[in-house]
């Protein structure tokens, strides 16, 4: 079986910060901590960075990754050729109405008779976005054309992934998907410095 690896790192911001400071923080740790995901896999840190036609990043390599951020976390996720998307999300109070047209009506339906909505939505959202990352289209190809049956997830029958829900904080939703069923391998890096 092949192996996935979550790299993540907990940011502590001690200050009130605007959100253009918070994802420039994010952008920069999210380049620190993949570079050091590809000395910990072993990998060149030269490797040059390209993107696809869709603007996904990817390297001249067999190491596929992808990154994420929310609040205190950037997450890196990777693994040696497989596809792979991540997607954390913070678990926090919103109209969930706006999201409806994002979802089919059964999805819809779980969402509002689960006894935690807000809970379920994050679950669901976390797969579909991990999904589109995975295939490579990033968010352009349509949220509603995504079906999850189980532990797997398609898109209109061009790409079937394997869900990996994990826990980092339970303040948190977390996904991976993968085009190969994975062994998942979690590892907090706690020492990462902005130079």
């Amino acid at each position: 079986m092949k192996t996935a690896w979550i790299y993540y790192t907990k940011l502590d911001f001690a200050q009130k910060l605007r959100y253009s400071e918070i994802k420039k923080i994010h952008s920069e740790y999210g380049k620190k901590l993949l570079a050091y995901v590809l000395k910990d896999r072993g990998q060149s840190a030269d490797l040059k960075l390209e993107r696809n036609a869709y603007g996904k990043p990817f390297l001249n390599s067999e190491l596929s990754f992808n990154l994420s951020h929310a609040h205190q976390y950037v997450i890196c996720a990777a693994s040696f050729n497989d596809s792979v998307g991540v997607d954390i999300e913070q678990i926090k109070e919103r109209s969930l109405e706006p999201f409806a047209s994002k979802f089919g009506a059964g999805e819809w339906s779980a969402i509002n008779s689960h006894s935690k909505p807000l809970t379920r939505f994050y679950q669901l959202w976390c797969i579909k976005e991990a999904v589109l990352k995975a295939y490579g289209t990033g968010f352009c190809y349509g949220y509603n054309k995504i079906e999850i049956n189980g532990k797997k997830v398609s898109i209109a029958n061009e790409f079937t992934g394997y869900i990996n829900r994990v826990l980092v904080d339970p303040a948190y939703e977390l996904c991976l998907v993968t085009k190969n069923e994975v062994k998942v391998v979690v590892e907090q890096v706690a020492s990462l410095q902005l130079n």
